[in-house]
């Protein structure tokens, strides 16, 4: 695991934990959340810079039904879930 790592948004660099809270106070809205129709899920996209298509996508699932409130809830908690998932992708997909 490299000592530092880069943001793949701007030009911060930091530690993995430091750049993870980079990018969350940073880079925020860069994160998008929609709600399945069922309410049983909350997908997250991410641009993703190295990627063709542009974007990273995860599936969160909720078999309660109430991904629409855990939205509303845990917005700050879904965007670190988020940009840690954006960094595993990162490593594991472009050699960050």
């Amino acid at each position: 695991m490299p000592d530092a790592f880069h943001c793949p948004y701007c030009d911060a660099e930091d530690d993995r934990l430091g750049l993870h809270g980079h990018l969350v106070d940073e880079h925020g809205e860069r994160l998008q959340t929609d709600v399945a129709d069922d309410f049983e899920s909350i997908l997250f996209t991410l641009p993703c810079p190295e990627c063709d298509e542009q974007s990273f996508s995860k599936e969160i699932k909720r078999p309660k039904g109430d991904a629409d409130r855990v939205v509303d809830l845990y917005r700050d908690e879904i965007g670190m879930i988020a940009f840690d998932q954006l960094l595993y992708h990162l490593e594991d997909e472009h050699g960050y």
